[in-house]
């Protein structure tokens, strides 16, 4: 039977219709014709959401074991071992047709993406000083966004989804062949008590940047306490108040900022209108948001610009319950308007939370730190998925609000319950347990410069 019908994406997904063919039209996403070659609609509509969920549950579990390996074995070793296990998850997508080994490749997608993104940028952070850990993140956020706007072209014109899975799969065979290019951490390897292979990196980044140093590994003096062992500095975390306080802050900050990106990200076509038009505003916005970011993090610092982008992100989001009751159809463009200002808020954060964290543990535990945090943050992703289909099933103007008002609920209390942290703005990273819980002392001071290897030896410090 064939109709004439002019339905967006929002009403394709939601009918669950078996054969969508007859439907095409230029905005219509391969991925749909890709739920119809495994079909998976109508009764099985389903499964849409669980492939999605694999993915995010691969993040959750790449989270917990990306981070304690990174921090038992090193960061380099597990961002490698992150690359390869993503490849071997993403490229043989465009020949798989099993549901089950769909889902299973999806999963480790998820493992390897989340570990290479994440260590990739606690290794970044930790070779350099204070002045460039902006830019460090600014760079990481910047490439991720340029990506996305390729993708949006890639999937514009690349409608068959087996060549849309290839280009996305095969760039990351190309970075194995960098591991000659990256050096470890000179931080986790000082942690560690391997002063020796410390040294030989601090060397070579001094030459590359043409600093004059004369130091070898007999004559610098590195405080034994700073090589702490790493169990006895994991119970000192849970030993401490103030650091058990930020962590659960911290990991519910990750929560709302995960759900909020993910949730609008993942669910542009519910928003109306084009879909890659949605999707390339909203890749827009994320630009905007690391711009702005690079610009105003060091002037305003992390915790004001963390709290800020939090409470206008959920404001935002908040008031499409506003445009979506009461606004004629005609007008669904303020709609898309405030998920985008709450998309920009959520991508400031997304920059900001990554480098607040990183600066609020020690060394020899940020990786196990960042990795609770986001971890709990992905529980926010899978959330993310099916909160929006929950919008989709709702077949009411405050269903296609809802997830916009959960979003902006969950990072309006994120916001509030931030402004006890403290200001880590131009201080040196942490080395100890001890380090992380004296940022509390005039935390809003950038002066206070918690105690840290590199100062208490400033004679062998370079900017790397």
């Amino acid at each position: 039977m064939f109709f004439t019908l002019q339905w967006n994406n929002s009403e394709v997904y939601r009918m669950g219709l078996r054969s969508i063919h007859f439907y095409r039209q230029s905005d219509i996403i391969s991925s749909l014709y890709y739920f119809t070659q495994l079909n998976i609609v109508c009764d099985d509509k389903e499964w849409r959401e669980h492939l999605i969920l694999a993915a995010l549950l691969g993040m959750f579990f790449g989270n917990i074991g990306n981070n304690l390996m990174s921090d038992l074995y090193g960061r380099k070793l597990t961002v490698y071992l992150d690359l390869i296990i993503y490849t071997i998850g993403s490229v043989p997508l465009p020949w798989t047709e099993n549901r089950i080994a769909l889902l299973f490749l999806r999963f480790l997608a998820g493992v390897g993406g989340v570990g290479y993104y994440q260590i990739a940028f606690i290794l970044g952070t930790e070779q350099v000083s204070p002045q460039y850990r902006v830019a460090v993140n600014f760079l990481e956020h910047f490439i991720f966004t340029i990506g996305q706007f390729i993708l949006c072209l890639v999937a514009y014109y690349l409608r068959d989804w087996h060549y849309l899975a290839m280009a996305c799969g095969m760039p990351f065979l190309i970075t194995v062949f960098h591991w000659f290019l990256i050096s470890e951490s000179p931080r986790w390897l000082l942690a560690k008590g391997r002063n020796k292979e410390a040294i030989e990196i601090l060397k070579k980044a001094a030459k590359m940047n043409k600093v004059e140093l004369d130091f070898e590994s007999d004559e610098i003096k590195i405080q034994e306490e700073h090589a702490e062992p790493f169990l006895k500095s994991f119970k000192a975390l849970f030993g401490s108040f103030r650091l058990v306080r930020r962590l659960l802050i911290l990991s519910f900050c990750f929560f709302a900022v995960n759900l909020t990106y993910y949730g609008i990200s993942l669910n542009i076509g519910i928003l109306g209108g084009n879909i890659y038009i949605n999707f390339a505003i909203s890749t827009l916005m994320e630009l905007l948001g690391v711009t702005f970011s690079l610009i105003t993090l060091n002037r305003f610092g992390r915790k004001k610009m963390h709290c800020i982008s939090l409470l206008i992100g959920g404001t935002s989001c908040l008031c499409t319950i506003f445009t979506s009751l009461y606004a004629s159809k005609d007008l669904h463009w303020i709609t898309i308007a405030l998920a985008m200002i709450g998309k920009l808020a959520v991508t400031i954060n997304f920059f900001v939370v990554y480098t607040f964290t990183a600066e609020l543990f020690p060394t020899v535990l940020r990786g196990v730190a960042m990795g609770m945090c986001s971890t709990t943050g992905r529980i926010g992703t899978v959330s993310s998925a099916y909160i929006g289909a929950l919008g989709k099933n709702l077949e009411t103007d405050f269903g296609s609000a809802l997830p916009l008002i959960i979003f902006g609920s969950v990072g309006l209390i994120a916001g509030i319950i931030s402004l006890i942290l403290p200001e880590t703005t131009a201080k040196s990273l942490p080395e100890t347990v001890d380090d992380a819980a004296t940022l509390d002392n005039n935390s809003d001071d950038p002066k206070n410069s918690a105690g840290s290897a590199t100062e208490m030896h400033p004679k062998y410090s370079t900017r790397l």
